[in-house]
């Protein structure tokens, strides 16, 4: 596959069940695409969708060696990294960087951006001034766009505190998000590609296995073909042969049967078809 110079990562995690464990398993997905194309009237899809995810404490540095296994870091100039601004996303992007003329830049899924205008008020007009606010004027304007439905609605404080924090901590990868004008796809990626088997019914995992559904789930959502994929990597060289003259085929060879048609009330012609066809068949 030929390198592009750009290339988007969008990274979430998941929590499913566990059989063995208190807590649940944390299952972080990667899903790293080279543009959208729209193939229909309100049908867009990824160009070059790859999708990656697995449970490790070192889940960047598993990603990335499969990241530059499909991606030649010497051609990649720019990633952009698509996220709800978690902790452990965070952390990881600096890992990205394999030399000094890439761009890497963070930026926060418009998804969670209006999920926290929308926790902070239900009315219809309020949202769109505050998106309005924080698109067309200054951080302080926004800030004071907020506390005003505070003093309005006292009821809603600690809401308004919370999700006015999350934004201002993810506030330039807000704005870079809305400049770029790129969407993200990533919470419908988490419910088709993992939630739809892992934790749409009630279900428990191994986290001893995890790692092993979770590789077979990559292939299936990678469209490759897994029964190939295991034939192609049997490497089995070893030599069986058979000794024909220890094999007694005897038994399809002759006629033998233990039915006693004589015994049976038919009448002679009956009697020797029946005859005719046990002496012609294989079976006894």
């Amino acid at each position: 596959m030929d390198t592009p110079n750009t290339v988007y990562i969008m990274a979430d995690e998941k929590f499913i069940g566990s059989q063995d464990t208190t807590n649940d398993i944390m299952v972080k997905t990667f899903v790293t695409f080279e543009g959208v194309k729209k193939i229909s009237k309100g049908r867009r899809v990824l160009v070059n969708r790859h999708v990656f995810s697995i449970n490790s404490k070192h889940a960047w540095r598993d990603f990335i060696g499969e990241f530059y296994s499909i991606y030649d870091s010497s051609k990649l100039k720019n990633i952009y990294v698509l996220s709800d601004g978690g902790g452990w996303i965070k952390a990881g992007i600096p890992e990205l960087k394999m030399n000094s003329n890439q761009n890497i830049e963070r930026l926060l899924c418009e998804f969670h951006f209006r999920q926290s205008i929308n926790r902070m008020t239900s009315d219809k007009e309020l949202r769109k001034k505050l998106l309005s606010s924080f698109k067309n004027n200054s951080k302080k304007n926004f800030i004071n766009c907020c506390n005003n439905i505070k003093i309005s609605d006292p009821s809603r404080s600690d809401a308004i505190d919370k999700n006015l924090n999350y934004i201002l901590n993810n506030y330039n990868a807000i704005k870079d998000m809305i400049d770029f004008k790129i969407g993200s796809s990533m919470e419908s990626h988490i419910s088709h590609c993992i939630a739809n088997f892992f934790a749409s019914r009630p279900k428990g995992f191994s986290s001893v296995n995890i790692n092993k559904y979770l590789k077979i789930n990559n292939y299936f959502n990678n469209g490759l073909n897994i029964f190939n994929i295991y034939i192609n990597s049997y490497s089995n060289t070893e030599e069986v042969k058979i000794n024909d003259n220890d094999l007694n085929f005897n038994l399809f060879s002759s006629y033998s049967s233990n039915l006693d048609i004589n015994n049976i009330n038919l009448d002679g012609f009956q009697k020797y078809k029946i005859n005719s066809l046990l002496k012609n068949s294989p079976i006894f």
